[in-house]
């Protein structure tokens, strides 16, 4: 995972422009961990006394309704992968959250654009890759877009397009 202060890299088709950063909440939220629970029953299950999983949020406006969304980074064994970790984004109804998007594979940070799909801000993730140049192989940086398409977001940032960069980075502490 990049680490908080790491910044934001340049791409042959990506030029960062001004970027807010917002660091993560990690105090426990007893409403999120029930609709998290609710959409992961398996994320409480420990196999070996020190194995557990934890959560870290942050609440940013992404539907500009001015209400904020709830951003969640789920980090341990049974959430991470190789390629990130699961990312949920839950929107407020009344006193509870319910569930929008379940990504998984979600490196960090999770940057959420000023661009905007059918209302909603466009959320971006960085990914390395692993391009042959010649006879050399070496690590590219590339941004994923993923657009919001009427109800969800894509579940799997891995597979989205590339764009240009603006807006806030959410970071998550590993």
């Amino acid at each position: 995972m990049q680490a908080l202060s790491d910044p934001l890299q340049d791409t042959d088709d990506v030029k960062i422009g001004e970027i807010q950063y917002l660091l993560s909440e990690t105090e426990p939220n007893p409403q999120l961990e029930q609709a998290i629970l609710q959409t992961m029953p398996d994320y409480a299950k420990r196999v070996e006394p020190d194995d557990y999983s934890r959560y870290s949020y942050n609440f940013v406006d992404i539907n500009g309704d001015k209400q904020p969304e709830a951003i969640v980074y789920l980090v341990g064994k049974y959430t991470c992968g190789s390629g990130g970790c699961n990312t949920l984004i839950f929107t407020q109804d009344g006193q509870d959250y319910r569930l929008v998007t379940e990504m998984t594979v979600s490196p960090s940070p999770i940057l959420v654009t000023n661009q905007r799909t059918n209302g909603w801000n466009d959320i971006v993730f960085p990914y390395s890759k692993t391009v042959r140049q010649g006879d050399d192989y070496t690590q590219k940086l590339y941004y994923a877009r993923m657009q919001f398409d009427g109800q969800t977001y894509p579940s799997n940032p891995s597979v989205a397009p590339f764009f240009v960069l603006l807006g806030t980075r959410v970071g998550f502490h590993d």
